[in-house]
């Protein structure tokens, strides 16, 4: 029986009860919380604080699909033509030339024009006509993407969108009669209704013929450049030599920053695993890009062969792959990088090498998959560098991507409202049930315990039923003696609670009583530290960031009861 003294000791008495009750709730909400990475989030503060909107200052965020380079392009450029008439004399492959000639750019060469044919003359391209211009030359519409043919060493080879591919000799009749329908095919037909490409709807059906320039040195495919606002963005290079009488749109291809710092972003593709070396013009290259982005002063991709010496044009492209229902940048924030500069909600002059990188590569939303409350599912873990990009990876199992109604549908609505409550802070989590019996949660800003946050979940109820029991034993003097004041007998029980609760088989309370998160990042930093291969580039305007690491950072406990997430943090 314990023994007291005075209105003290009875206070004591009450505190030590409550401090027991305290210590229990806190066990079970240790427990309960393993699941739920500890605390929810709290109110954001002025310290920690990220722009959360695509327009902020400091940090580009992609919201909606639809606010992406192709989605835009297969709704608003697409079968308009009030957007495509204006466009018509730089897709033409004749046209383009003169415009490009009057805007007298150094270094950049132009292909020469051998020959051009039309539905009126196209015949007299015979067997005379073959001979006779300088090989290796081009022979393509152009009014037109495809029907793309090659004479070189005597030999006609149709190699892009053609009724024959295999090569054929010039001395075989079988060579003219092959060019002849091709040639026919091509000017008859109505390229611009075959994808509502109409930027091609007025250019005169005509056949150019020009100088070969993959000769030599220059041994790859043409090199995209991807520009908007007036200036290129990002480029994409193709890995290896293109095989002869084939285009090279059918290699893998590469993607870099202008300054050439490799973006982790594929088109149609996987990227190269290899790295490129960096093309000796190539800061002629970008200097030449850029003045033509600044004479078009909208989203296109400028085509050049560089691979030599000489820097030659090839073409423009506004609409690349027609815009197909299933062709994007991935990651996305690549497709909406290029809209959203193209549109002004990124100043162009904000669009540096060094921003695009890090935008593209950095991988700030984390997505955390649990088996159930306690098994973490490391193959579903992974971060994205934007909630788009996220979202996609959630509801890939429900709807796809390329679907019309993705933006709208609800599990994406879902996953994106998730993703707002989090983007003001610098962790951004969220955390989903693989069996389905929990809802996608939001977990975000600080996230070592607080009074504040622990008193949100006491329970009140009990605390006060507590009270009165203790107030009415104490007031009746109810199992009570008087003794001289027992300050150490508490102080005593209270060490005794602590031991009792650290050495808990669950080990739960040990994690939450005597670690943090601050402690967390600081172990995982020095274990980040020491994985060069794990090494993920940060934004830096980011104030804070926290990514999600493989192997070397994600670490489980001996327990198979509860897990710890480590997350790396760096405080630029």
């Amino acid at each position: 029986m314990i023994r007291w003294s005075g209105n003290r000791s009875r206070l004591l008495l009450f505190l030590a009860v409550f401090q027991l009750g305290w210590f229990i709730h806190i066990h079970r909400l240790v427990q309960l919380t393993q699941s739920d990475l500890f605390t929810p989030p709290l109110p954001m503060t002025t310290t920690n604080r990220i722009q959360a909107s695509s327009s902020g200052d400091d940090e580009y965020t992609l919201w909606s699909k639809t606010e992406t380079y192709f989605e835009h392009c297969r709704d608003h450029c697409i079968n308009n033509k009030t957007w495509g008439e204006p466009l018509g004399p730089l897709v033409d492959k004749i046209e383009s030339k003169e415009i490009l000639k009057a805007m007298k750019i150094d270094g950049l060469e132009i292909p020469r024009t051998l020959a051009v044919f039309d539905t009126q003359n196209f015949t007299r391209f015979d067997y005379e006509a073959m001979h006779s211009i300088p090989q290796p030359y081009i022979i393509k519409p152009a009014h037109t993407s495809g029907g793309v043919a090659r004479v070189k060493n005597d030999t006609y080879q149709c190699f892009k969108h053609c009724e024959v591919v295999r090569p054929v000799h010039l001395s075989k009749k079988e060579a003219v009669e092959t060019n002849q329908a091709q040639l026919e095919m091509d000017l008859t037909n109505a390229y611009s209704e075959k994808h509502n490409e109409l930027q091609y709807q007025g250019i005169p059906h005509r056949i150019i013929v020009e100088e070969d320039v993959m000769v030599g040195n220059i041994t790859k495919d043409v090199t995209y450049w991807y520009t908007a606002g007036g200036k290129p963005l990002f480029v994409s290079m193709q890995c290896g030599d293109s095989e002869e009488g084939a285009p090279g749109t059918t290699a893998g291809r590469v993607f870099f920053t202008i300054d050439f710092k490799r973006l982790a972003v594929k088109l149609t593709k996987s990227a190269c695993e290899k790295d490129l070396p960096k093309p000796s013009n190539w800061e002629r290259q970008v200097e030449i890009v850029t003045k033509l982005a600044q004479n078009i002063q909208r989203s296109v991709r400028i085509d050049l062969y560089a691979g030599g010496d000489d820097i030659f044009f090839s073409e423009f492209t506004f609409t690349t792959g027609f815009c197909a229902p299933k062709l994007g940048f991935k990651p996305r924030i690549a497709d909406g990088l290029l809209y959203a500069v193209d549109k002004g909600r990124i100043n162009s002059s904000d669009a540096t090498p060094d921003y695009i990188q890090h935008v593209v590569n950095d991988k700030a939303w984390n997505l955390v998959a649990m088996e159930d409350a306690f098994h973490l599912l490391p193959n579903q873990t992974k971060s994205y560098p934007s909630p788009v990009d996220l979202c996609e990876s959630l509801s890939r199992d429900t709807i796809r991507y390329s679907a019309k109604k993705w933006q709208t549908h609800p599990k994406v609505q879902t996953c994106l409202r998730a993703a707002r409550e989090v983007a003001a802070n610098p962790f951004r989590c969220l955390l989903v049930r693989a069996d389905g019996t929990a809802d996608l949660k939001a977990i975000g800003g600080q996230k070592e315990p607080t009074f504040a946050s622990v008193m949100e979940r006491v329970d009140y109820g009990l605390a006060f039923s507590i009270f009165l029991v203790v107030s009415y034993m104490t007031y009746y003097d109810i199992g009570t003696k008087h003794q001289p004041n027992q300050y150490m007998n508490n102080v005593y029980y209270l060490g005794i609670m602590l031991v009792i609760l650290y050495f808990n088989p669950s080990r739960s309370a040990r994690g939450f009583l005597w670690y943090s998160y601050p402690y967390h990042c600081q172990r995982s930093l020095q274990r980040f530290q020491a994985c060069p291969s794990n090494g993920i580039p940060h934004h830096r305007h980011f104030p804070l960031s926290y990514v999600l690491v493989q192997d070397c950072i994600l670490e489980k406990q001996e327990s198979t009861q509860s897990f710890v997430l480590s997350i790396v943090c760096r405080d630029h």
